[in-house]
């Protein structure tokens, strides 16, 4: 799953040790600062994050479904 989403996706984060790394795409102002203070917050230590072209947002297992829309917030704030 976490190969074809990287795959498919315009847009690929990894969260390694708590730190956001951009993977695929493009790096907009503050997005992975963002992340990485929200990684940080929660004391989430790795995951992935893929965004779509669509701008349809997905998730790995290793970040909690309760994080998920904080994630999505933070995300579309950083794109605007």
């Amino acid at each position: 799953m976490k190969f074809l989403s990287r795959l498919f996706s315009e847009t690929a984060i990894e969260i390694r040790s708590g730190q956001a790394i951009l993977r695929k795409g493009k790096h907009h102002a503050g997005m992975l600062s963002d992340i990485t203070s929200m990684a940080r917050e929660h004391d989430l230590s790795r995951g992935e994050i893929w965004i779509e072209s669509t701008g349809k947002i997905h998730f790995s297992h290793e970040i909690p479904k309760d994080l998920h829309q904080r994630f999505r917030n933070t995300l579309v704030l950083s794109l605007s």
